[in-house]
């Protein structure tokens, strides 16, 4: 998982599947091994502990998800 947060937590159907460091120090990446569920497959961004940004949800079958956040600019 590619980030410019903090941390990103990973949850498939409501369930944590833990929090992760990315950003800067990490090369902006993570990676979370998981096994198959049906259901959500559920990312949330957080910097300095707190949500940021809009969740990014999957549903259905996934066989690769790249996720990519669009940042506004002042």
């Amino acid at each position: 998982m590619y980030s410019d947060a903090d941390e990103v937590e990973l949850l498939i159907n409501g369930r944590s599947l833990g929090r992760k460091p990315v950003g800067e120090q990490h090369r902006f990446r993570t990676e979370f091994e998981i096994t198959y569920e049906p259901g959500e497959l559920l990312a949330i961004a957080y910097r300095d502990g707190v949500k940021s940004g809009s969740p990014v949800r999957a549903t259905g079958i996934v066989h690769s998800l790249v996720i990519r956040r669009r940042c506004r600019r002042s």
